[in-house]
């Protein structure tokens, strides 16, 4: 697995982030696999990966979020911010 971190000063547009989060019974949220984020930069390219540090916006970020009933039986549920 790929370890390249990236850092510029140029704008990029999100077009997804995505995460897996669950409420335990003690009411604690715990995450449930990595933040994964997709991107396009000016050239039009779309790149992606997990996000391992700090995102930090330049600009105003609408976040939809989506709560689902959780039954452990089932296995946990997948949520997608974009």
């Amino acid at each position: 697995m790929s370890q390249d971190l990236k850092t510029s000063q140029v704008s990029y547009d999100i077009t997804s982030l995505g995460g897996k989060y669950i409420l335990s019974e003690d009411g604690q949220v715990q995450e449930y696999g990595p933040l994964t984020i997709s991107y396009v930069g000016p050239s039009g390219v779309v790149v992606g990966g997990q996000v391992i540090g700090p995102l930090v916006a330049s600009g105003v970020v609408q976040v939809v979020v989506g709560i689902f009933a959780y039954n452990p039986s089932e296995g946990p549920v997948s949520l997608l911010v974009s």
